[in-house]
């Protein structure tokens, strides 16, 4: 074979094993954000059970509150009500008045609260769809991975309900990165085969 056309040859091979190395690194990097994606709607959704827990806890404290401040809201009236002489009216008013202000704190307490525990349930009820989503996606990059270059998805993990994703990413990950390195190591060596073909030449 002469210089020229395994000059050639070899330009080919490096072309072919950089685009080769360029979908394996893309591959990587989606099932890598996948992965991470899995990790962190399954972390949510094992403290959500814990989270509303407390929040619901919370809320019940916070409407014994509310009932209490209403209960001595209506004490406040009827006082106020009784009321003869300035000074006693101007005493009952003010707790009137005091009273009439826990009542509204109470209650945007409350409401905060309960807002907070339909987010709560929103953000983990958007996890299990994150998660039915995630499966549908590494169902699909597992059909990718089938016919990646040097990229072995036989023995990886089963890819059946959402649960399988984080598992099966965490594998699919490792073994493009071991086609990549093979990759970057062949594309090196035909480099090296291309730049002593040149220099051969020039000499």
């Amino acid at each position: 074979m002469d210089e020229e056309r395994l000059a050639e040859e070899l330009a080919q091979e490096d072309e072919e094993a950089g685009r080769a190395l360029a979908r394996v690194d893309a591959l990587t990097a989606l099932v890598t954000a996948l992965c991470r994606r899995a990790a962190d709607s399954r972390r949510l959704l094992e403290v959500f059970p814990e989270e509303r827990r407390l929040r619901t806890i919370e809320l019940e404290r916070a409407r014994d509150e509310l009932v209490l401040a209403r209960r001595e809201l209506e004490q406040a009236e009827a006082a106020a009500a009784g009321t003869h002489g300035k000074d006693e009216r101007a005493r009952a008013e003010r707790a009137k008045v005091h009273a009439a202000t826990t009542v509204r704190v109470a209650e945007a307490h409350v409401e905060r609260l309960e807002r907070r525990l339909e987010e709560l349930a929103d953000t983990a009820a958007g996890a299990r769809d994150e998660r039915e989503r995630l499966l549908v996606e590494a169902q699909e990059l597992a059909d990718e991975l089938r016919s990646a270059p040097r990229c072995s998805a036989r023995d990886l993990c089963p890819l059946e309900q959402p649960d399988h994703v984080e598992a099966w990413a965490a594998a699919a990950r490792a073994a493009l990165l071991v086609a990549s390195s093979g990759l970057a190591a062949e594309k090196d060596a035909l480099q090296r085969q291309r730049a002593e073909l040149a220099a051969l030449r020039d000499s």
